[in-house]
């Protein structure tokens, strides 16, 4: 078996499709020492490797154009300080406008949840389908997804996207 070590490692995936449909568009990878050995391949990290997974504003947007009625549609979504601000079109009898803030938290450490804040539209019927949609694309992020386990530890929403933060074991 050959192997190669090294001192530091950091390997970056873009553009991952997560099987709820939500597209990730940077999952990073890094750690201190680690080694590689073949056959079979291996990566091992000789502690706990940090992952880093960013959603951008417009992966957000298609996502919920993707997970949502035909009554919602034309998604616009706004990540900063800490609120994603989401706005859409809702057809009822007419169309009008919608905005959620909705805020993220990290439930067992394992999955991103969206909450939401407050809803902004014309009209009480609007406001719960609006609030009912939103719920069912809970969790938004779940490391059960991904290859390792990862235990997620930060949620941050600023500047045009999400960043979850987490460590890798073992």
């Amino acid at each position: 078996m050959e192997k190669l070590e090294f001192e530091r490692m950091e390997a970056r995936f873009d553009g991952i499709l997560l099987h709820v449909g939500l597209r990730v568009d940077s999952f990073t990878l890094s750690s201190d020492a680690a080694t590689v050995s073949w056959p079979p391949f291996a990566l091992t990290a000789d502690g706990a490797a940090r992952a880093r997974v960013e959603v951008s504003e417009g992966s957000v947007a298609k996502f919920l154009d993707a997970k949502t009625p035909a009554s919602l549609q034309a998604f616009k979504v706004k990540c900063t300080g800490g609120k994603v601000v989401c706005e859409a079109s809702v057809k009822m009898v007419v169309e009008i406008s919608a905005k959620a803030t909705c805020t993220l938290r990290i439930e067992g450490g394992r999955q991103v949840y969206v909450d939401v804040e407050s809803v902004d539209v014309m009209g009480g019927p609007a406001k719960k389908l609006i609030e009912a949609q939103l719920a069912k694309i809970n969790p938004i992020l779940d490391a059960s997804e991904f290859p390792m386990r990862v235990d997620l530890d930060s949620v941050t929403v600023d500047k045009g996207s999400i960043v979850v933060t987490g460590t890798v074991r073992p």
